[in-house]
């Protein structure tokens, strides 16, 4: 019986270096996500801290010029050229917003980023992360306007939309959800108008 050591240690040799190869790829793209994360929350930090602040009950209001997105973390909402706004378009924002604070959409967001710096190499990540800011945005839309006009919501919802939206660990009011977002206020706005009819309806004499 011939046994042949040499292929059997070439074998060795090739199977540790694919699993190290694979190591070194898999601790380099943690390191970058990882890098992503952190550089976001400072940039996030400095964006709060150069601009004008105020409480509205538990939310930390900041107010900026400058031209850069409207967004919420946690219980800080960030409104970009606020000067452009009238104070009832700051008062809808900050409603659409406070309904992710309360939800803790934040912590969602923040959680599927921590789940994509361990999994990066996992493409459906990227679709959870989609999927759950879709939610996100229908469901703050659809709190934001029960007691409000969906015309001028939609109106306002376009003009803003005009922005980019830079900060993945934001939940933002203006992104690339818009039109769809503006779909959906169309529908919610058909459906508040059959029940008004149902109700006629149920209050007429026979």
């Amino acid at each position: 019986m011939v046994i042949n050591a040499g292929k059997v240690i070439q074998e060795q040799e090739s199977s540790f270096s694919f699993w190290k190869y694979t190591g070194i790829a898999y601790g380099l793209g943690l390191i970058t996500c990882c890098s992503l994360i952190v550089l976001q929350l400072i940039q996030l930090f400095r964006i709060f801290r150069n601009a004008v602040t105020y409480r509205v009950d538990n939310l930390h209001i900041a107010e900026s010029s400058e031209n850069k997105p409207t967004f919420s973390f946690f219980n800080f909402i960030f409104i970009g050229k606020a000067q452009e706004l009238s104070q009832g378009e700051k008062a809808q924002i900050i409603k659409h917003e406070s309904v992710h604070a309360e939800q803790w959409h934040s912590f969602d967001i923040l959680l599927i980023n921590v789940l994509k710096v361990f999994f990066w190499f996992n493409p459906f990540i990227n679709t959870y992360k989609k999927n759950f800011i879709q939610l996100h945005e229908f469901e703050a839309d659809a709190r934001a306007v029960e007691n409000a006009d969906v015309n001028k919501y939609c109106s306002l919802l376009a003009r803003v939309a005009l922005q980019s939206a830079d900060f993945q660990l934001a939940n933002h009011f203006n992104n690339s959800l818009t039109v769809k977002r503006i779909e959906m206020m169309g529908k919610i706005k058909t459906n508040i108008k059959e029940w008004k009819l149902v109700a006629i309806g149920m209050r007429l004499p026979i």
